[in-house]
């Protein structure tokens, strides 16, 4: 924010600090209508329009500003902010760099640069600002925690976790910080945190996200010490916590995949065929924990391919060419008519103008995001060229490593059992529809086959993206690129089958998960 608001202003910013961003918005513009305001005006529209989702507004106003003051560090650093929110984060990173460079960049606006550059995939750069932001404001954790995950995503654990101690020494109430810590690395009898957790736990912990994170923690590192009854008591009591205070009802999920079934019907008249010649794009897709990261290694371990990560390119394009052929308050099956409607070269121009800036030279370009499993249908009018790779898993060992997982905000299914098994089953469903509907597009690969055979199954995955071999594909845990995923450490050893079958370990606890996918067959 500005060091000082124009009393004019100040009434406005006290209704954005009070949760009314729609009045805030509104009391700025009278004031830029009035001829006054200036910068403290379409600062306060801005802010008020990111809070919002009003990301075009946003974008506006922050352009609008640099326009007026390109000298101010914090103007780029919003315009950076509101860029990554429109799904374009190579531009983003454009103007974080131009806020980290500029005078009088504070600690705040260099973690903001860094935090932009991560999401554009420029994790050396996003290194070296966050440690700029330590150096400036050691005494600050949250700087630090930024560190500490970058760290993570350049496969620094030792850093990382060193990192993460100081962060606890600074603030033993930064919960996420404890959970970080307890997955860079197999906690042992003689070198683990199960004790200071437990203590953590003990005292009165400040809120339910807090004690969530702390449990799975503990979760994580019972686990690894083999006690799996306190580990799975610990998972649950963090899971129902996690479920009792998420706005969700996997109804919704269920229908939508109805409506996507129902909405791209196989053999219909339009479906186009892919091409003999490949596009730039892979897609890999799947649900979360059932190898997608080490598929893309072994793809990105390619010298003509490149990973891109999970960028919201194609849900954000979606989005946007949905506007004004989808009203608010619309059932599932309107949102996809809506979304066919999208002309499919708008689709495509769209999505490929957000991958602007990411893209470096390699010809082939990898996008992992899992949950465009939901988008294939519309992946196929649009890039009817592309590739996707489907990463399958046995459902109950699928079901426990996202169930074991705190996702930072997605997959709200996977904190209970019966909305698990009712996902995944869904899931399944749609995947073998996509199938029918698009004979050719899509490679399934199971991860029990990847993880015993990385050769043969990187040989299938790169035929069918028209890739010759290459004998690094081979080997992806020596591939150095940065991961953010949950799979950030276990992508960096060989590929192992430690993982495999590792529900039987909880029989009886996963019980309600099993009972829900045998309903369907699938256990």
């Amino acid at each position: 924010m500005l060091p000082v608001q124009p009393s004019d202003i100040d009434h406005g910013w006290q209704l954005l600090a009070s949760g009314r961003a729609h009045e805030a918005i509104a009391f700025a513009e009278q004031a830029l209508a009035r001829g006054g305001g200036g910068l403290p005006a379409l600062h306060l529209i801005a802010e008020a329009a990111l809070q919002l989702g009003h990301v075009a507004k946003a974008v506006h106003a922050s352009s609008a500003l640099v326009q007026h003051a390109g000298t101010l560090h914090w103007a780029w650093g919003l315009l950076a902010r509101a860029t990554l929110a429109s799904g374009r984060p190579g531009e983003a990173a454009h103007a974080a760099v131009r806020s980290a460079t500029l005078p009088g960049a504070t600690a705040a606006t260099l973690a903001n640069a860094g935090t932009i550059l991560s999401a554009a995939d420029r994790h050396e750069e996003a290194l070296a600002l966050f440690r700029r932001a330590v150096a400036l404001a050691p005494d600050d954790p949250r700087y630090r925690f930024n560190l500490a995950m970058e760290q993570r995503f350049v496969g620094d654990f030792a850093g990382a976790e060193a990192s993460c101690d100081q962060v606890i020494a600074a603030d033993p109430g930064h919960a996420e910080a404890w959970l970080i810590r307890s997955g860079l690395r197999q906690q042992t009898a003689g070198n683990n945190h199960v004790a200071a957790i437990e203590a953590r736990l003990a005292h009165d912990v400040a809120d339910w996200r807090s004690e969530g994170q702390l449990l799975y923690a503990l979760a994580k590192e019972l686990e690894d010490l083999g006690e799996h009854a306190r580990s799975f008591a610990a998972l649950a009591r963090g899971a129902r916590l996690r479920r009792s205070h998420t706005d969700y009802d996997v109804e919704r999920d269920l229908a939508m995949i109805d409506s996507l079934i129902a909405g791209f019907p196989a053999g219909e008249r339009d479906a186009p065929a892919a091409p003999e010649n490949p596009s730039p794009a892979i897609f890999i897709v799947g649900l979360p924990r059932t190898g997608t990261t080490l598929a893309e290694r072994v793809l990105s371990s390619h010298s003509q391919a490149e990973s891109l990560g999970e960028p919201t390119a194609f849900p954000a394009a979606m989005a946007a060419g949905m506007q004004g052929r989808a009203r608010p308050g619309q059932g599932p099956a309107d949102r996809v008519a809506a979304a066919r409607a999208i002309p499919p070269a708008e689709l495509a121009q769209g999505y490929m103008d957000r991958l602007e800036g990411l893209r470096g030279t390699a010809p082939r370009f990898i996008d992992k995001l899992p949950i465009n499993f939901l988008n294939v249908g519309l992946i196929a009018r649009a890039l009817p060229a592309a590739r996707i790779i489907h990463l399958r898993r046995d459902p109950m060992d699928a079901g426990y490593a996202m169930l074991k997982t705190w996702f930072a905000d997605a997959y709200p299914f996977s904190y209970d059992q019966a909305d698990l098994g009712r996902y995944i089953t869904a899931y399944r469903r749609l995947m073998a529809h996509w199938q029918a509907a698009f004979p050719g597009l899509i490679l399934d690969v199971d991860y029990e086959a990847l993880v015993d055979d990385v050769p043969g199954q990187a040989r299938r995955m790169l035929e069918h993206c028209g890739l010759d071999w290459e004998a690094a594909c081979a080997a992806p845990h020596r591939n150095p690129a940065p991961s953010t995923t949950a799979s950030a450490s276990q992508v960096r050893q060989p590929a192992h089958r430690r993982s495999v079958g590792k529900w039987t370990c909880y029989r009886s606890e996963l019980e309600p998960l099993r009972a829900e996918l045998a309903r369907a067959g699938l256990a």
